[in-house]
């Protein structure tokens, strides 16, 4: 019995050596495939680099870590990448972007965050440089493709035009958002000239006493400017909107600095829209519910592209709450009725009476009369009951249109 014993502890012990050398392997496979996955989601599939959100999320962490420091961010795309694709093919197209990959890891030093944002954007974030350090690194990157060209399967070059927008934390501040948005800018300001160039967004260098945030403005300002190349319908949108806003505006008989607060939020409750793919802002057909998410986060993007600046913070609440519900069936906060600050439930029936008489790739517009119905079935579920009925009355008398029969409302 003794031995008996003695050779089952002995077996005991063996097995379970066994085991826990199985445990301790399989933990490090179950590590490794942790890795594996985290780096699969941070990485553009095509080419290797970081993914819109991971470039974006690095830029953020590099600011936390450090808000003095010194970091250049380069936005930039190909010219004319659609007549590539559609001379050339797809393939070649994916081909071309995997060597402009290639080209940035190269040509930008291994210092460099490089991520693909998306079709033929790119974004570079280059820490300790400041503009004329990051336009050196452009220069670079357009001589090293003037020599070492872009050739197709049949070994053929074709030449590839790139353009670069540049601003740094000493000119667009230590926000995120405004070094992206001076970037953006830049960007759009070259392909404004024809393309093919390098932009260094610039500021005014000397601000008045009463106007520190200038930077933050003109970082504004080029977003606004960005949005409205990336997709023509939100800026005509935005200024047809506002249109509606401040005549609802009016007729509640609201201040001088109400009406000045929804005219300022009129044209900017769309400004996180540079936060959406351009796969997703410009589709010409109906968003896939995980599409729709994406666009639905544009609102908390305004608002906190919106909340940093001292001078828009009136008009916060308007942007941050114009796609409540007033069944509180809305986003992004899903508040209801009164909860809904009054401003945001202006800018809800303006917004959506815009949308629906816009034309759109995928429908057409309504008709100013049919557009009213439909403000009038959602009063009391979608809008503000007691607003929308004075929208329809403010806008039937400035239009001249008559009340529609029943027959026509249905």
């Amino acid at each position: 019995a003794v031995v008996a014993r003695a050779a089952e502890r002995r077996m005991l012990r063996t097995e379970n050596k066994r085991l826990l050398s199985e445990l301790e392997s399989r933990i490090q496979e179950l590590e490794t495939a942790k890795q594996l996955l985290s780096t699969q989601a941070e990485s553009d599939g095509l080419t290797g680099l970081l993914n819109h959100r991971a470039i974006h999320s690095r830029l953020q962490c590099l600011l936390d870590s450090d808000p003095q420091a010194r970091i250049a961010v380069i936005a930039l795309d190909m010219d004319d990448f659609k007549r590539l694709n559609d001379t050339y093919g797809h393939p070649v197209g994916d081909q071309a972007l995997q060597y402009i990959a290639t080209t940035l890891r190269i040509t930008l030093g291994p210092e460099a965050l490089i991520g693909r944002c998306g079709g033929d954007e790119f974004m570079a974030l280059l820490p300790g440089h400041e503009n004329e350090a990051a336009r050196d690194a452009a220069d670079r990157t357009r001589q090293y493709m003037d020599i070492e060209p872009f050739r197709n399967p049949d070994g053929v070059a074709l030449p590839l035009r790139l353009c670069f927008g540049i601003a740094d934390t000493q000119g667009a501040g230590s926000s995120a958002m405004n070094l992206v948005a001076a970037a953006d800018a830049a960007l759009y300001a070259g392909k404004r000239q024809g393309g093919d160039a390098i932009t260094v967004h610039r500021t005014e260098k000397a601000h008045s006493p009463g106007d520190p945030d200038r930077s933050s403005f003109d970082a504004l300002d080029g977003l606004v400017t960005a949005i409205d190349h990336k997709d023509r319908y939100t800026r005509e949108h935005s200024e047809h909107m506002t249109g509606f806003a401040l005549q609802l505006a009016e007729a509640l008989g609201c201040s001088e600095d109400t009406y000045n607060i929804v005219r300022v939020a009129g044209l900017l409750h769309d400004v996180g829209k540079i936060g959406v793919p351009d796969s997703i802002l410009r589709k010409p057909g109906k968003l896939t519910p995980e599409e729709y998410e994406i666009m639905k986060g544009h609102v908390t993007i305004s608002a906190l592209i919106i909340h940093g600046i001292p001078r828009l913070s009136d008009v916060l609440d308007a942007v941050a709450h114009h796609h409540e519900r007033w069944d509180g069936k809305g986003y992004p906060n899903g508040i209801s009725g009164d909860h809904i600050p009054f401003l945001g439930r202006i800018m809800a029936i303006a917004d959506a009476f815009s949308a629906m008489t816009l034309h759109r790739p995928y429908r057409s517009a309504m008709s100013l009369e049919n557009a009213l119905v439909e403000i009038e079935r959602g009063a009391g579920s979608q809008f503000d009951p007691t607003l929308a009925k004075i929208f329809i009355e403010t806008v039937r008398l400035k239009e001249g249109l008559l009340q529609p029969t029943l027959a026509q409302a249905a």
